[in-house]
């Protein structure tokens, strides 16, 4: 079985199957590979395909020193990831990072470089903050929220820096290059099911 075969396989079975929420509680694609920006994997065609009407990803741009990815929660309608940090205790939920189709934006405008074109807002809390992103079809909220002896200004910095996006064509392309699939929503032919 060739690459191409396999992979598209794959696609065809998760856009069927992984975005609806499990039967028995046990869901196969719950764990396992990051969502990172610099990839064409399962797990970011499993995010573009979750929330069809994104143009934009949420995706890891990289990690700072002790930072790594703990979980995910892909369904139809939602996305959710966490990472957790060396410094809060690992295996804690410091940054929680969800994509939904629309959502309703909290705390004060600004200018965010890493989200260019889309609507941010802050609002900050005593441990940290949350960072909405509100972009055509698509919105990402960044939860912040250390331990109250962590809150250190470099510590949110590092968990800002890991926050980056995915424009949903170039990953249509890349998996079009790549594989030979098509990848259905925004920009494209409407996904059916």
């Amino acid at each position: 079985m060739s690459r191409r075969t396999a992979f598209a396989g794959l696609v065809a079975a998760l856009a069927l199957t992984a975005c609806a929420p499990p039967r028995d509680g046990n869901n196969p694609f719950a764990h396992g590979v990051e969502p990172l920006c610099s990839a064409t994997n399962e797990t970011m065609t499993l995010i573009a395909q979750s929330v069809q009407t994104s143009t934009r990803l949420p995706c890891i741009a990289g990690y700072p020193a002790g930072w790594s990815f703990l979980d995910k929660d892909v369904r139809r309608g939602s996305t959710t990831y966490w990472l957790t940090s060396s410094v809060v205790g690992v295996g804690s939920r410091p940054v929680e990072i969800k994509l939904v189709a629309s959502c309703d934006p909290q705390g004060e405008r600004f200018t965010d470089p890493r989200a260019v074109g889309a609507d941010a807002y802050r609002a900050t809390s005593a441990t940290g903050e949350t960072n909405t992103y509100v972009f055509e079809g698509g919105c990402v909220i960044e939860r912040i929220d250390l331990p109250p002896e962590t809150t250190a200004p470099t510590l949110i910095a590092e968990a800002r820096s890991t926050l980056g996006f995915l424009n949903r064509r170039a990953l249509a392309e890349r998996l079009e290059t790549e594989y030979g699939v098509r990848l259905c929503g925004a920009g494209a032919a409407p996904c059916e099911g």
